[in-house]
């Protein structure tokens, strides 16, 4: 059960990390 929640834990903040890459990305680049 606590592996599950980790997996979808560790999952969402990757995510979170590559979405916050794209924006800086479609920023950076007109």
């Amino acid at each position: 059960m606590y592996v599950v929640m980790a997996f979808g834990y560790v999952y969402s903040l990757t995510a979170v990390i590559a979405a916050l890459c794209l924006a800086l990305n479609n920023r950076r680049n007109p």
